[in-house]
């Protein structure tokens, strides 16, 4: 999070007098909002993937549908956070040493991706959450 905000300090000093400072700022801004909503569920994936892998020690469950489903849910659930930590990985904030247009053209892009992300986060958590709702049957 402190390299999140480092890059917008840097922006707004390294782009001062540029033309597009607001227009790569607001876009920045806009990508950072999109990240912390998706970071804001990162706690409750842990949450329910831990709450589905104590469920996945049940034996009695071992050869159930419902132990598929759990399984199906934990995996989806990891995904969910490694799509998370490999786009903050990549993630790289304009410096001010780009094209302004391949900027803004950056962040087009990983609004999209990041926009994605939240997505997966958010359907691997509706999967868990339905399964540990529903119970074996």
């Amino acid at each position: 999070m402190k390299k999140f905000l480092l890059s917008i300090a840097i922006l707004i000093g390294l782009w001062g007098c540029h033309p597009y400072q607001k227009e790569i700022e607001t876009r920045h801004a806009e990508v950072m909002q999109i990240h912390d909503q998706a970071m804001a569920k990162m706690d409750e994936i842990y949450a329910v993937m831990d709450q589905l892998k104590a469920l996945d020690q049940d034996t009695s469950l071992t050869e159930s549908e419902y132990h598929q489903k759990i399984d199906a849910s934990i995996i989806q659930l990891q995904a969910a956070d490694d799509a998370m930590m490999d786009w903050m990985h990549d993630y790289k904030a304009p410096t001010g040493d780009e094209d302004p247009q391949e900027s803004i053209s950056y962040l087009a892009l990983q609004k999209a991706e990041i926009k994605m992300v939240n997505k997966t986060i958010d359907e691997a958590l509706q999967m868990g959450k339905e399964v540990l709702n529903n119970g074996p049957r």
